[in-house]
């Protein structure tokens, strides 16, 4: 592949950037980073069949940030 196939930390290629975008278009918003494990099929394809650590972060980089969900309240819990 060319270097200017890849994103700008050339991790991944434009084809796997393509790749992630349509799996995260797949998920409602605020939902989308459950398009993580098929983000991760396409780098691991990428890297014939293998995924390190600087994949895998450059995966989770590109999916769009989620808002964290609130704790459950105390007193809701005491109830249950």
């Amino acid at each position: 592949m060319g270097a200017d196939s890849k994103n700008q930390d050339g991790i991944l290629s434009a084809h796997v950037r393509l790749e992630i975008d349509r799996w995260v278009a797949k998920f409602p918003e605020g939902k989308q980073r459950s398009a993580l494990i098929g983000a991760l099929q396409a780098a691991q394809h990428q890297n014939e069949g293998f995924l390190n650590d600087e994949l895998m972060a450059a995966v989770v980089a590109t999916l769009p940030e989620q808002e964290e969900e609130a704790e459950p309240d105390e007193e809701v819990l005491s109830l249950a």
